[in-house]
């Protein structure tokens, strides 16, 4: 029996925030595929993590695909990360 080993996709995008050493511009987006792999880890999954704060078993779907707060919370909550470091695009700072 063959072992499929899975690797996901890294994306990298440069950003300003929460860097204190300005030569790492270069920080590691959370895509779907990690998301997915860290809750693994975790031993949890999006239906777990909603249903974790009470949400609809869907929540946490939806969050990787349309803002929806309450999701993205509890897939931050799950992740033991802030929900800023989770969707940057969605919380950028007012200047």
């Amino acid at each position: 029996m063959t072992t499929i080993k899975f690797y996901p996709k890294v994306n990298y995008r440069f950003a300003n925030s929460n860097i204190k050493n300005e030569n790492l511009k270069e920080i590691l987006m959370w895509d779907k595929a990690r998301i997915k792999i860290e809750l693994i880890k975790r031993g949890s999954n999006f239906t777990k993590a909603a249903l974790d704060e009470d949400l609809s078993s869907g929540a946490c779907r939806t969050a990787l695909v349309k803002p929806f707060p309450a999701g993205e919370r509890a897939l931050a909550k799950a992740l033991d990360i802030s929900v800023e470091e989770l969707f940057p695009e969605r919380y950028r700072e007012a200047k």
